[in-house]
């Protein structure tokens, strides 16, 4: 069987840097697009040896961030899946002693808050999620004990 594949490389993009938004180096955060596209919510993560629960909203048309309700809990590792109803399922993780998470939050975009939502029969972290097209999330793998375990959240 033949396949042809192509690709389009774009030799004029560029990456524009923009330091010190977030006031610290921070790693294993989540950023998923919000109300269209014209924000991104960046929660949780690690900031020098703890987890953290910090949550910001990026504004993209005026390159602003600003700092918007907590999560719950201070997480990382974790994923966060944008539901039809533009809240966000933040789902998993790794708290600050090294220990799996076995709850998810909700995200509110519109009331700015995030709130316990579901727990997970397993608790994950490193783990991928997805929307699917009816309206679960499919939370599959990570570590702790879920290595080949899939299940659904759902909303």
């Amino acid at each position: 069987m033949n396949t042809t594949s192509t690709a389009t490389v774009l030799a004029n993009a560029t990456f524009t840097l923009t330091t010190g938004l977030l006031g610290a180096v921070t790693t294993n955060l989540t950023a998923t697009l919000l109300n269209g596209g014209t924000q991104v919510l960046i929660a949780g993560g690690r900031v020098a040896s703890a987890a953290v629960a910090t949550a910001y909203l990026y504004t993209i048309s005026s390159t602003a961030i600003a700092t918007t309700g907590n999560l719950k809990t201070g997480r990382e590792l974790h994923t966060a899946t944008l539901l039809g109803n533009n809240k966000v399922l933040i789902a998993g993780g790794t708290l600050a002693s090294g220990a799996a998470i076995g709850y998810s939050e909700l995200y509110d975009s519109a009331g700015l808050a995030s709130s316990v939502t579901g727990s997970m029969t397993n608790a994950r972290t490193q783990h991928a999620a997805m929307l699917m097209s009816d309206g679960e999330v499919l939370v599959v793998g990570g570590i702790a004990g879920t290595a080949g375990s899939i299940e659904a959240y759902q909303p």
